[in-house]
């Protein structure tokens, strides 16, 4: 059971983590919500892992 909860809250570890990730607190918040739905957890990943700068 824990190590669900563990990669549950991956996305969550990755935002604090990440220091030039732009949305921290709504990469957890999308984690925390929608994070049982596959799709939700992806979300919240790309949204942590997320620098705000543009690939052009």
């Amino acid at each position: 059971m824990f190590i669900f909860l563990i990669i549950y809250l991956i996305p969550s570890f990755i935002a604090v983590m990440n220091t030039k990730c732009v949305n921290r607190v709504g990469a957890i918040i999308v984690n925390l919500l929608l994070g049982v739905t596959i799709i939700g957890w992806i979300i919240a990943l790309v949204m942590a892992c997320n620098t705000g700068k543009s690939t052009k």
